[in-house]
């Protein structure tokens, strides 16, 4: 990992969220609440992105000496369509800029500078956060919805993600689950494993996630994952109605959902793993691929450790 894929990540995240900013701006603001003054920081919800904009520009003018770039003052951009306009023109310039350089670039330090090229574009991240959460915080002020500013998430959600490597991911986690499974007698199906579940009722979760899962895909709709937030009287008649089952039955019925679920995710569509628009109940900007992710190899290991630990104690 380079210093400069490093900062790539970082100058890219501070421009997807200020579109996300701009666009609750333009859809939920007014221009006269978009310049209407305030006390804290840099003042007006416009003063505060231009300032954004302009310390971009300051700061390569700075350390590259990028002389020809103009500072940026509010008070030139009344509407907000004017000020998006020249924001974004600043952000697809300071990330074109950073593109351009090397490391060497990168690692040099200016005249009259203490600190190395890098530790500039470092600092526009950190300060973009700083006054993106001031904005957010006038926004709610306004009425308008917010979002959190979580660089995880972002990586995570640029993340590709093939139909054959979520298929292995899937299988991976589903496998040591189901080897652990193997490992217990059937008395021990009836032991407790975690909060009030029994192992076989812990199989019972998992093919209930896995069902719910595949509803989800065939009716592009999300309507939560965790079966500990259904009504107790529902997760009580789903529990019930598996433990009058044969075990052997049960284990069969465990095994062809997923096997099931398999076969389902191997007929998806590379697109049907990414943006989200037009699903039911699942941010836009956020790759459907998570859905499947939620439901299977990240919930998977819950129950894997938890089983793990019974059988160490056994």
């Amino acid at each position: 990992m380079t210093a400069h894929t490093i900062l790539m990540a970082l100058v890219g995240f501070n421009q997807a969220m200020n579109e996300r900013l701009w666009n609750i701006i333009i859809e939920h603001l007014t221009d006269e609440q978009f310049v209407q003054p305030n006390t804290y920081s840099r003042g007006s919800i416009r003063d505060q992105i231009i300032h954004m904009a302009d310390a971009q520009h300051y700061w390569l003018r700075s350390v590259l000496d990028e002389s020809s770039l103009p500072e940026i003052q509010p008070q030139d951009y009344p509407t907000r369509a004017a000020a998006r306009t020249v924001c974004q023109q600043s952000d697809q310039t300071f990330l074109d800029k950073l593109q351009s350089l090397s490391e060497d670039d990168l690692e040099h330090i200016p005249d009259g500078w203490t600190q190395p090229v890098w530790v500039a574009f470092m600092q526009v991240s950190h300060h973009a956060v700083d006054h993106r959460a001031q904005i957010l915080r006038m926004l709610s002020d306004f009425g308008a919805p917010t979002f959190d500013q979580t660089f995880a998430v972002y990586m995570e959600n640029t993340t590709p993600m093939s139909i054959d490597e979520l298929r292995e991911r899937v299988k991976e986690k589903r496998v040591e689950w189901d080897n652990l499974l193997q490992k217990l007698s059937p008395e021990q199906m009836n032991q407790r494993l975690m909060d009030n579940w029994t192992v076989r009722d812990a199989v019972t979760i998992v093919m209930w996630k896995e069902r719910r899962l595949m509803h989800y895909i065939r009716k592009r709709v999300v309507e939560g994952f965790s079966f500990s937030e259904l009504p107790q009287a529902e997760q009580a008649q789903i529990l019930d109605a598996n433990r009058i089952l044969p075990l052997e039955t049960l284990l069969a019925e465990h095994k062809a959902t997923n096997d099931e679920l398999l076969h389902m995710i191997r007929g998806l569509h590379e697109n049907d793993l990414k943006a989200s628009q037009g699903i039911t109940g699942w941010p836009p900007d956020e790759p459907f691929w998570k859905v499947i992710g939620g439901m299977t190899w990240w919930s998977y290991p819950t129950f894997s450790t938890a089983l793990r630990q019974l059988l160490d104690k056994a």
